[in-house]
């Protein structure tokens, strides 16, 4: 009987899973995550803001093991040894394998920064969430809150921030990005930029742009220019990295740990990497992290792992992109949708649309739609 171990239940993850599990035939899978949940990332931000609930976004990672015929072993990774194909657990344990398959996504990069790490919130999932919402809601303490990093997950936080403050908080209570670059969104087209910056505006948000933080304190921002944030409760969002057992690999990668994968998104013999942890380059460039090449890489990465143990020729990953929505929570939204530029309530409908279509269970989505219908408690 062949292993192959999945390392990490996101949505690369389950999608390897998945493609693993139309190929039983003399395939033994394990699925190895420390996380009592897969969590449905893309809707964490509106999780903070109240209008989804947390038992939307989680699902269990016994049911994704149970509902993909494969074996969980519950544990965070120490090590991959690609010379002999082995998983080193961070318990000591060995797994002993014929592939790998590496999808474990990417985690909230504090660049090293001790005091980040010790008085900033980060939002890697539901937990997460629910700690910020509950700290702006019950800390009397908290005046402001300020959000580190204006890219798409900075963006969406400080907009359903300010969601929540207007239901929660006084009128005064301010929502501020802090972002290095000199706009919001710098990697998006000028139109997006623009918009969103608008929209923000108009939602009391301040983009403070072009701007360095010198020291962070238990709820205290300085910045270097002088300007200081008291009574603050601060957000990361300025950016991720993969978990360090990946950064830890001796194969080629980006600034963020990602691997560097070849056409059949291998990284060696015997080991495949999908979503956020794998970097398929287009040109010189990795494709973006997204929900939609994360799957379709953890599908193409499932399939190959297996034809790799079976002897079968492998086969190459072909991206699909749609397009992609940045959702403000009380604004709109824009985006691109084949090539098509939205902006307004259209792309937020669809972002939910999207959300509603891709939680993997009934319950989730039922759950959504009552959220969505009737609001949450």
């Amino acid at each position: 009987m062949k292993q192959i171990v999945v390392i990490g239940g996101g949505f690369a993850g389950q999608m390897a899973l998945h493609s693993l599990n139309r190929e039983r035939v003399g395939l033994e899978v394990t699925l190895v995550d420390s996380r009592r949940y897969a969590d449905f990332l893309p809707l964490l931000p509106d999780v903070i803001g109240g209008r989804i609930g947390a038992p939307v976004v989680r699902r269990a990672m016994t049911d994704v093991a149970r509902n993909h015929g494969c074996r969980l072993v519950a544990s965070g990774v120490a090590a991959v040894d690609p010379a002999r194909t082995l998983v080193i657990l961070q318990n000591g344990e060995e797994l002993r394998c014929d592939a790998i398959v590496i999808s474990s996504g990417s985690e909230t990069n504090f660049y090293g920064n001790s005091d980040a790490i010790r008085y900033a919130w980060k939002l890697d999932d539901a937990d997460d969430a629910i700690r910020i919402r509950r700290a702006i809601i019950d800390d009397p303490g908290i005046r402001q809150a300020v959000v580190v990093g204006g890219g798409y997950t900075g963006v969406e936080v400080a907009a359903n921030l300010r969601r929540l403050a207007h239901r929660h908080r006084d009128p005064g209570f301010r929502v501020t990005i802090l972002e290095r670059g000199p706009t919001v969104l710098n990697a998006l087209p000028e139109w997006m930029r623009t918009y969103a910056a608008d929209r923000l505006r108009r939602l009391g948000i301040e983009c403070a742009t072009g701007m360095s933080i010198s020291r962070i304190a238990a709820r205290r921002l300085e910045l270097d220019g002088g300007r200081v944030f008291d009574d603050t409760a601060i957000v990361w969002c300025a950016g991720v990295h993969t978990p360090l057992f990946a950064r830890q690999l001796s194969f080629s990668q980006t600034a963020q740990g990602r691997l560097v994968v070849d056409a059949n998104l291998r990284v060696a013999p015997g080991i495949f990497a999908a979503g956020d942890t794998a970097a398929w380059l287009r040109g010189n460039a990795p494709l973006r992290m997204s929900i939609q090449y994360a799957r379709l890489q953890g599908c193409c990465a499932g399939r190959n792992a297996a034809r790799a143990v079976t002897g079968r020729p492998l086969i190459p990953f072909r991206p699909l992109d749609p397009g992609y929505v940045i959702p403000i929570a009380g604004g709109g939204g824009c985006g691109s949708i084949f090539g098509l530029n939205l902006s307004g309530l259209l792309p937020m409908m669809l972002h939910y649309a999207m959300c509603l279509y891709r939680l993997p269970a009934f319950r989730q989505r039922r759950l959504m739609l009552a959220d969505m219908i009737f609001g949450t408690t």
